[in-house]
């Protein structure tokens, strides 16, 4: 009797286990589109951050590139302008000495 009954509540577990396996084969089975949907969106979406990383990276280059140039070009004008400030140090006195005299 206790067998039977122990039998009875192990099969039932079983049909209700079968039971649940089979909703979620259907819902796996129903949300299949989705997820290729999702997952194809999701490609795209690396494809384009792919993309936008390299032109960002080659921004980037073209900025570091201008910049080195720049500052290159600003120590060169520095350089000049401390030359033009030195002979004009120099050519000071003697304009103001000719002017006076």
């Amino acid at each position: 009797m206790i067998n039977k009954r122990r039998l009875a509540i192990g099969l039932k577990k079983l049909e209700d286990t079968n039971s649940n396996i089979a909703d979620f084969k259907i819902k796996i089975t129903e949300l299949q589109p989705q997820l290729k949907e999702k997952n194809e969106k999701i490609i795209e979406s690396l494809v384009i951050v792919d993309a936008e990383t390299k032109q960002a990276n080659e921004k980037e280059r073209i900025v570091s590139e201008q910049e080195y140039n720049l500052q290159g070009i600003m120590e060169e004008t520095e350089k000049i302008a401390n030359e033009a400030a030195a002979e004009l140090a120099k050519a000071t006195p003697l304009v103001e000495k000719a002017v006076s005299q």
